[in-house]
C-alpha cells in the first residue's frame, strides 16, 4: 500500500486501532502513597508536578490512594491490588515484603529514577500510569519514543538482512512501501498513545491534524534513505539507513510531545535541533543493533535436508531403521 496524498492518509488510518489504546488508556491504575500526612502532601505535589488543568487533577485523585505508614496489619492487603506504592522515607520491612513496586521518592530526580522502572515493571499500565498521574509522564514519554524509535531502526536492519529483503529496497522506491508503511503504523501508533498519555482523546479523527505530519516526514526520510544508499559501502550504508529509520521515528515523537505539553506545535528549527541530536545519538546504538543481528543471523543452524523415507521390500512391507 503507497502512502500517497489524503486517500493514502485515510487508508493507513483505517488500518490503525485505537479501541485497544483507549481501553489501556482508560482503565484506572491504582497509586498509593504511604507516609504521615505532611509526607504524603509532599508525594502529591511531586506526582502533580506538570498537571495541564482540573481534568488532570480529578483523573489524578481518582487513581491515587492514601495510608499511615507503618502500615496497619488490615492495610497490608488492601495495598497489594496497587501498581505501585510511593513513600518519602525509606520504605520499612513491611513495605519491602509487597509484592509490588515501593519506591522512595523525595524530589523531582527520584521520582525521575521511579518512573524509569515502572516503564520496565508495569508495561502494561505505562499508558494509564502516565494519563492518571502528571509527574511520571514525561519520562514514561521518552521512554515510549525510544522503544518505538529503536523498534523502527531494527525493522530497518532486518529487511536488508540477507536472504529477507534485497538492500535496495529498504525505504527505496515503490517496491519498498511496505518498509514505508510498517514504519509509519508505528509513528501513528507512538503519537495516538502520546496523545494518551497528556490526557487526550484517544481518537483517530480527533488526532487527524496531529498525524498527518508524520505521513509527509516519511518521504523526507525515504528520500534521505536513497542519498545514503551507494554512497556508504556494505553494511554501513545499511547502519546509516536505520539510523534515519530511528532519527525519523524520534523527532516525531519528540515534535508530538512537546504540542502536548505546550498546546503549539515545535518549530521548524526546533524540529531539524531534535532531527540533528537523534541522528549523532543513534550511530552508535544503530551500528551495535546490525552487529547484533548479523551475529545471530550467522549463528542460526542451517536448514537440514529432509530424511528419505525408509525403505520398502518387495512385499511392500516398509523397512524399520535398526
Amino acid at each position: 500500500m503507497a502512502i500517497v496524498g489524503p486517500l493514502g492518509l485515510v487508508n493507513l488510518i483505517r488500518e490503525v486501532s485505537a479501541a485497544a489504546l483507549r481501553k489501556q488508556a482508560d482503565q484506572v491504575p491504582r497509586v498509593v502513597l504511604c507516609g504521615t500526612p505532611d509526607e504524603r502532601e509532599r508525594l502529591r505535589a511531586l506526582l502533580l508536578a506538570g498537571s495541564q488543568g482540573e481534568l488532570d487533577r480529578a483523573r489524578f485523585a481518582q487513581a491515587v490512594s492514601e495510608v499511615d505508614c507503618p502500615l496497619a496489619g488490615e492495610e497490608i492487603p488492601h495495598s497489594l491490588n496497587a501498581q505501585v506504592v510511593f513513600t518519602l522515607a525509606p520504605p520499612d520491612e513491611t513495605l519491602r515484603r509487597l509484592k509490588v513496586p515501593v519506591f522512595q521518592v523525595t524530589d523531582a530526580a527520584s521520582l525521575a529514577e521511579a518512573a524509569a522502572a515502572l516503564a520496565d515493571q508495569q508495561e502494561e499500565w505505562l499508558l494509564s500510569l502516565a494519563r492518571h498521574v502528571p509527574g511520571l509522564r514525561a519520562v514514561l514519554a521518552e521512554r515510549l519514543i525510544a522503544a518505538t524509535s529503536a523498534g523502527n531502526a531494527q525493522i530497518a536492519l532486518i529487511s536488508a538482512l540477507p536472504g529477507v529483503v534485497p538492500i535496495a529496497q529498504v525505504l527505496l522506491g515503490p517496491a519498498a512501501a511496505a518498509d514505508i508503511v510498517i514504519l509509519t503504523k508505528n509513528q501513528v501508533m507512538m503519537v495516538l498513545k502520546l496523545a494518551a498519555m497528556y490526557g487526550r482523546k484517544v481518537d483517530l479523527t480527533a488526532r487527524v491534524w496531529e498525524i498527518t505530519p508524520v505521513v509527509g516526514s516519511a518521504f523526507g526520510w525515504r528520500a534521505l534513505a536513497r542519498e545514503l544508499v551507494g554512497a556508504v559501502p556494505g553494511g554501513v550504508g545499511v547502519v546509516a539507513k536505520g539510523t534515519v529509520a530511528y532519527a525519523g521515528t524520534y523527532t516525531v515523537g519528540r515534535a508530538a510531545q512537546l504540542f502536548y505539553q505546550r498546546g503549539k506545535p515545535p518549530s521548524e528549527e526546533e524540529k531539524r535541533d531534535i532531527y540533528r541530536d537523534a541522528l549523532e545519538s543513534a550511530r552508535e546504538r544503530v551500528a551495535a543493533m546490525w552487529e547484533r543481528l548479523r551475529r545471530e543471523r550467522k549463528e542460526e543452524p542451517a536448514a537440514q535436508p529432509a530424511a528419505a523415507p525408509p525403505a520398502a521390500d518387495d512385499s511392500g512391507a516398509v523397512e524399520e531403521p535398526v
